[in-house]
């Protein structure tokens, strides 16, 4: 959980080192394919919400949002990546190795996807943004959008994690 955290935290944010979001989910994903359903979820959720404090400071200190509003939006992203784990972790124990590879980026691009027709901040938040750094990369975006950037550090961690 602490490794998760720790890569989320320094790959994500306002200065992300952008290969760490890569290797982020990788550890709860292996977590997950040997542990209880409850169990797991706790962890992701947990290691999702305590790396993604990296932008307690800009929400809280510096937008001046109020606390419970910053730990609701931090919560939200970490229940989304909760739900995708367990996606993949449920079609895992079922043996649809591929299916699991594909659906945890799936749901959360599905995630950030309605997320951008909703809110009035647009693709605000999104994990794309963190892979700007990365040039090779960011060229794919000018053919998907953002949508195209954010899952791609995700199958790496469901092959990963499916291959076991």
């Amino acid at each position: 959980m602490l490794f998760t955290a720790g890569l989320l935290w320094f790959g994500t944010g306002l200065q992300p080192f952008w290969p760490l979001l890569w290797l982020a989910p990788l550890p709860v994903l292996w977590f997950a394919s040997r542990s209880a359903w409850c169990v797991s979820a706790l962890v992701a959720t947990s290691a999702w919400f305590l790396g993604s404090l990296n932008m307690w400071h800009y929400f809280y200190g510096v937008l001046g949002m109020p606390c419970f509003l910053v730990v609701s939006i931090l919560l939200l992203f970490a229940l989304v990546f909760t739900s995708a784990l367990l996606h993949f972790r449920a079609l895992l124990k079922r043996g649809m190795y591929w299916s699991a590879v594909l659906a945890f980026p799936a749901v959360w691009v599905s995630f950030e996807y309605l997320l951008n027709l909703v809110s009035p901040h647009g693709t605000t938040g999104s994990l794309a943004y963190s892979q700007l750094n990365f040039l090779p990369f960011l060229q794919l975006a000018s053919l998907t959008g953002p949508w195209g950037l954010s899952p791609l550090p995700s199958p790496l961690g469901s092959i990963w994690g499916g291959g076991q």
